[in-house]
């Protein structure tokens, strides 16, 4: 009788622990860094960027003044600040939740697993007024191959694909 006394404590128990142990198993979206992303155009009319810093964007991403010679004859360019890898790690989080935030059209997320393991920043195009430029690539997304010219304020960008350089903004 006291035997199986013990044994039942002892599966009780076990069970306790299994189910604790399991628990912490299930897949949890990381945590983010509050972040918004904007097109060029979007952040210009938003006061993000100016003409100078979208100058500097175009000289950084098309390298140097190839297409805008004109709006570029007495550029200089500014110095490019390294990216820390704390704000890389908030883009790549906040490009992530916005995929999980994406909607089919019957309101389930697109891509509900999305994480910032899957992201990549391709390119970084310099940080104006908190602004971060950047392009961004993750596993879950394809571009077209067809050349796009973007031009904003008449300062123009060619793209050899459908990505695009993003700002992005920490809220």
């Amino acid at each position: 009788m006291k035997s199986r006394k013990i044994q039942t404590a002892l599966f009780i128990l076990s069970a306790v622990v299994c189910i604790f142990a399991f628990a912490g198993c299930t897949e949890q979206p990381e945590a983010t860094a509050k972040g918004e992303f904007y097109s060029l155009q979007q952040a210009y009319d938003a006061n993000i960027i100016s003409l100078e810093d979208l100058k500097n964007i175009a000289y950084n991403y098309n390298g140097g003044s190839n297409y805008n010679d004109g709006i570029m004859a007495d550029f200089t360019p500014a110095e490019k600040a390294p990216l820390s890898v704390i704000t890389q790690k908030a883009i790549k989080q906040s490009h992530a939740q916005s995929l999980r935030e994406t909607l089919r059209p019957d309101g389930t997320p697109l891509i509900p697993y999305a994480s910032a393991e899957h992201v990549a920043i391709s390119g970084y195009y310099g940080t104006y007024n908190g602004g971060v430029a950047v392009m961004i690539e993750d596993d879950y997304s394809s571009y077209d191959c067809a050349m796009w010219m973007v031009a904003v304020e008449g300062v123009n960008i060619y793209y050899n694909d459908g990505n695009r350089i993003k700002i992005w903004k920490q809220l």
